[in-house]
């Protein structure tokens, strides 16, 4: 029986409620018990032990000093503390020779214990997942444990990384010798584990079209982001709007340019930022009024707050180099955005995964240029009624890709079908 197969996830972020990829991990493996569920991941916390049974972790610290990593146990259960659940909880940023350096390290295999090939060769698993990220030797691994243990390998693909020919990793509109090193070294390992795999779950429409022309064909699925969120009553009166989002690559410009629009139309209102707050955002965001910077809070607390929005935001920056970046990106909280019944609104670059989705959809307000921006913000302002046709476009969407129930029956129907 399907309750009966064991499934082993390997992913640079633990299955957690809190982190943006072990949310996405986790709500895809609803349907199956958490005693048939165990992670392999290097970085991250807060655990989801609700649905993993067992966590494994080994951090690129680990993997330098092996020695000393030998001497703990890597198994993470109930009786771990949190503080002791992960060495390494925050990931650094890597330039493409770091990056080339480290998966050299993690190839080498010093880290692998005998308490890690107990772990996996007690647990037999008949699946082993492989959340496709920017680790080659993490593909690697995986596609080996797989055939090793006879089990079925499964790819969830949410990344691009293969397609970006120029240096994503130190933000460069240019190639350069070791970028294009990693990215050649990276694609050999996703092109490998993808035609491999006896199935492919791609993030989005776009990903799935993107690599099968690259790869050829191969089984594959799509599954979108998923919510567990329900709908609640929009608080029109409310003065209150939300960012629940990183600053990566200068996204801090698109807030002050929200925040500038807004106070022209209506200075009653505030941007509340929860996030994790650096001594750049407070320098560049000091003279704005209307931000208050909260700073990080978990997740679960944010979707409180999110519950008494006017308006719900979302932003990508508009430099030449982020903008590829973001190109496919998807990010894991649109679907939450989406499934509440607040507005939602999209300042992004035009022709990128996310926004094509939601102007296609018609489920969101999406502006491209300040002149788009202005129009949303004061025609919702002034009439409630603005937002009506988006809020109806959203719960129909939600109901079509975004139910957490649906989407984790769909991968339990698919996984199924392997066996």
């Amino acid at each position: 029986m399907l309750n009966n197969l064991r499934i082993l996830v390997y992913s640079n972020n633990p299955i957690s409620t809190s982190g943006s990829n072990g949310r996405t991990i986790r709500n895809l493996l609803l349907k199956f018990p958490k005693s048939c569920v165990h992670n392999f991941f290097i970085h991250g916390e807060n655990l989801s032990f609700d649905s993993c049974e067992s966590f494994y972790c080994v951090s690129d610290n680990d993997v330098l000093h092996p020695i000393r990593s030998k001497k703990r146990s890597h198994i993470l259960n109930y009786a771990a503390s949190e503080p002791n659940n992960t060495s390494n909880a925050t990931k650094r940023k890597r330039s493409a020779f770091v990056s080339l350096i480290r998966n050299f390290i993690w190839k080498l295999g010093f880290w692998k214990t005998k308490e890690y090939k107990k772990w996996v060769l007690d647990y037999k698993p008949d699946v082993v997942l492989i959340q496709a990220g920017d680790s080659p030797f993490l593909c690697d691994e995986a596609r080996k444990i797989a055939t090793q243990q006879r089990s079925k390998l499964v790819v969830f693909n949410t990344e691009a990384y293969c397609f970006f020919d120029w240096d994503f990793l130190g933000m460069r509109k240019h190639k350069t010798l070791f970028s294009e090193m990693f990215r050649h070294l990276m694609c050999k390992s996703i092109k490998k584990v993808t035609l491999d795999a006896a199935l492919t779950v791609y993030l989005t429409d776009e990903l799935q079209e993107t690599y099968q022309l690259k790869f050829g064909d191969h089984n594959s699925a799509v599954i979108y982001n998923s919510s567990e969120q329900s709908k609640v009553k929009w608080n029109y009166e409310s003065k209150k709007v939300i960012y629940a989002g990183n600053f990566l690559n200068d996204r801090v410009s698109s807030l002050i340019t929200i925040a500038k629009l807004l106070n022209e139309i209506d200075e009653t209102y505030t941007i509340h930022v929860y996030s994790t707050i650096t001594p750049e955002l407070i320098e560049k965001t000091k003279t704005l009024r209307n931000i208050v910077l909260h700073g990080f809070i978990p997740y679960d607390t944010v979707i409180k707050e999110l519950k008494d929005a006017f308006l719900l935001i979302h932003f990508e920056s508009f430099t030449e180099i982020a903008s590829k970046n973001a190109k496919y990106a998807f990010s894991t909280k649109i679907a939450d955005y989406l499934s509440l019944n607040i507005p939602f609104l999209l300042y992004s670059p035009k022709n990128v995964t996310v926004s094509n989705y939601l102007i296609s959809n018609n489920c969101a307000m999406v502006a491209s240029s300040e002149d788009e921006l202005r129009v949303h913000l004061g025609g919702l302002i002034s009439n409630k009624e603005y937002a009506a046709e988006y809020l109806k476009n959203a719960m129909q969407i939600v109901n079509n890709n975004h139910l957490s129930e649906h989407n984790s029956f769909k991968f339990y129907s698919l996984v199924k079908k392997l066996f």
